[in-house]
């Protein structure tokens, strides 16, 4: 497997719409393992191709079997779909791989019913909620050009904005 490079803030990329999958083939689920090894080397919950400068509908979350499990559990999602969510919210301060230094109060759905492709091409739907729920929310809002400072108010995105250009020149 391959550690790819990771997409940071201002890249356009991330703001633009990624495309569904058409093939689902060994050159796809190679290019799945070396982003499955990129998101673990970072340290992350989850990561969407776009944030590895590929515009397609995929995206990994490795939850593990509760919130507090640390067991290695990736699932991977291809041209997913949100079927429904709940009307019921909850606010979580949330990170992005894209966004390093930053962190940020986030309002989303609690639980979400879905419909993707696995790893092997096999259509699957699922329910998730809490932490499962916001990490699908998250990285699906990726593939759709929506990152987390757009869901924040002017005044918070500036703040937002700040820590991770700071972040980012200290990582230079």
């Amino acid at each position: 497997m391959t550690r790819l490079p990771l997409i940071y803030t201002p890249d356009p990329i991330l703001k633009m719409k990624s495309i569904s999958v058409k093939i689902i083939d060994k050159e796809l689920q190679n290019f799945l393992d070396d982003m499955l090894e990129t998101m673990y080397y970072e340290e992350g919950a989850g990561i969407a191709a776009v944030q590895v400068g590929v515009l397609k509908r995929i995206f990994i979350l490795d939850i593990g079997k509760t919130d507090s499990d640390s067991t290695k559990n990736p699932q991977f999602y291809i041209n997913p779909e949100i079927i429904e969510c709940s009307d019921d919210k909850s606010v979580i301060n949330e990170g992005c791989l894209s966004f390093p230094g930053a962190r940020s109060m986030i309002t989303r759905p609690e639980r979400v019913k879905i419909k993707f492709l696995d790893y092997d091409g096999t259509e699957r739907i699922e329910e998730a909620e809490g932490y499962k729920a916001r990490g699908f929310l998250h990285e699906n809002d990726h593939l759709n050009g929506i990152t987390m400072p757009d869901h924040l108010s002017p005044m918070k995105r500036d703040v937002f904005t700040r820590q991770v250009k700071k972040t980012l020149r200290n990582m230079s």
